[in-house]
């Protein structure tokens, strides 16, 4: 039985065949904390309810698969046990909470749901045809199935906003952007602005332009009042496959990462209509040669599986920018597991290097 292989990997059990185990029990953890997210058993225990009953009662679920699940979930620390059938969250479960800071509750709720879970279904599907798996299962992309599915579209945009929070300050100081007085930045695809304000806030001397789908535009606006960013930003609705502003500097913040090379390439053309010397600044992980374990290797299989696109080497994009007619000037460490690549026009004559110098800090 599986129950008595998992126990033979405390002694005695082939070094592989452990690793694999720990790794399926890691879904069933997924799956687990994904049903406590989502009925919110964080918030309810924060109020009060600490008995597996009440929490049953609350919540309308079955109370001793319930409690299997907790005592699952406590045994790694999300929860403890204070009594018979009672439990209260650990400093990692109060991370579950909606109102705790990174977006916790909202990356598990996006990453472990049926969405992910039927999409992931089909890698093999996927390996076999380079087609997604949502596509098989829902018959759309994940933006289109986000359109559609608002309560699933805000777990979406918070997990975002909650995974780059941390790295806007730091590509504000990894590029200089000091010299860019008086100059127009804009940010494709940049969702509620969290990236853009902070670029703003850092160097006043510069203005900014949000482009993105209309969805956005309220939490977006909304967040520049609330910097008295307002004078110096715009949002801008459209799809960047149709055009984008004119602008001195555009921004790709983990955006190319999302769509094939040719989509890809119809984006950086729109960049170069609208403005011919404008340089692109694309914000991403760069996949390392050899064997080396990067974070970017897995999550190029979730673009595999959810959005056709995938992550690239520094020789990848340095191809793919040439052929939108760009040159890959260099590549700018920050203090995360991305990037900030330099990206120029080719032979555009007009002064491009008065524009901002990446330097490393």
């Amino acid at each position: 039985m599986l129950t008595e292989t998992l126990g033979a990997t405390q002694e005695g059990a082939p070094p592989a065949l452990e690793k694999v185990l720990q790794l399926i029990a890691n879904q069933w953890l997924a799956r687990s904390l994904y049903v406590v997210a989502k009925l919110e058993v964080a918030d309810l225990i924060a109020e009060g309810c600490r008995s597996v009953v009440q929490l049953a009662e609350r919540t309308q679920m079955h109370p001793n698969s319930l409690y299997r699940v907790m005592r699952a979930l406590a045994s790694t620390g999300y929860f403890t046990e204070v009594g018979p059938r009672e439990f209260e969250l650990t400093s990692l479960g109060a991370s579950l909470k909606k109102d705790a800071p990174g977006a916790v509750r909202s990356t598990i709720l996006t990453l472990t749901g049926q969405l992910q879970w039927e999409s992931w279904g089909e890698t093999l599907h996927s390996v076999k045809t380079g087609e997604t798996g949502i596509k098989k299962v829902f018959g759309k992309n994940l933006f289109e199935y986000l359109g559609e599915n608002p309560e699933e579209a805000a777990w979406f945009n918070e997990m975002m906003e909650g995974s780059h929070t941390a790295e806007a300050p730091a590509v504000a100081q990894a590029y200089a952007f000091s010299s860019a007085a008086g100059k127009t930045i804009a940010d494709l695809g940049g969702g509620s602005g969290i990236l853009l304000s902070t670029l703003l806030k850092t160097h006043p001397q510069v203005k900014g332009v949000l482009f993105d789908l209309s969805h956005v535009a309220e939490q977006a606006t909304a967040r520049f009042k609330g910097m008295a960013l307002s004078d110096r930003s715009q949002f801008v609705e459209g799809n960047f496959f149709e055009f984008v502003p004119e602008a001195d500097v555009y921004i790709l913040s983990h955006v190319l990462h999302d769509w094939t090379d040719e989509q890809c390439i119809t984006i950086l053309e729109n960049c170069k209509k609208a403005n011919p010397a404008a340089k692109v600044l694309v914000i991403g992980m760069v996949i390392p040669p050899g064997d080396t374990f990067h974070p970017g290797k897995l999550i190029d299989l979730q673009m595999l599986t959810l959005l056709g696109g995938q992550e690239r080497t520094k020789e990848e994009y340095a191809a793919l920018f040439t052929r939108a007619g760009y040159t890959l000037a260099q590549v700018v460490p920050i203090q995360s597991r991305a990037n900030v690549l330099e990206v120029i026009p080719n032979a555009s004559g007009t002064g491009i290097d008065s524009y901002p110098v990446a330097v490393k800090r």
